[in-house]
């Protein structure tokens, strides 16, 4: 384990340079992917909010042509808002650091 440390050791000093290029290279590419996993997950929550909306409108329908009680409206459509809500702050949070990250 020391001598693998002091190889390391050694290689960084004698080739400062491209270590530090290695470095910037690897950071670089990590952000990029978690830029990219934070786009993806932006998307995905902005389809399930899509989706959501689609859900409550079909659950006001059915409760208006009275396929389904009020109190089954009730509570889906207060979990279905409820989902949405979580989303919608996740989705802003999202969109926050993705502008900052890529600005």
């Amino acid at each position: 384990m020391l001598e693998c440390i002091q190889r390391t050791l050694t290689y960084v000093r004698l080739f400062r340079d491209d270590f530090t290029q290695e470095m910037l290279a690897q950071d670089e590419a990590s952000r990029k992917a978690e830029l990219m996993q934070k786009r993806k997950a932006l998307s995905g929550s902005q389809k399930r909010m899509e989706d959501l909306d689609k859900i409550i409108q079909r659950l006001y329908e059915d409760s208006v042509l009275g396929r389904l009680s009020e109190l089954r409206f009730q509570k889906l459509s207060a979990q279905y808002e409820s989902e949405q809500a979580e989303i919608r702050q996740l989705a802003v949070s999202l969109e926050r650091e993705i502008e900052n990250e890529a600005g």
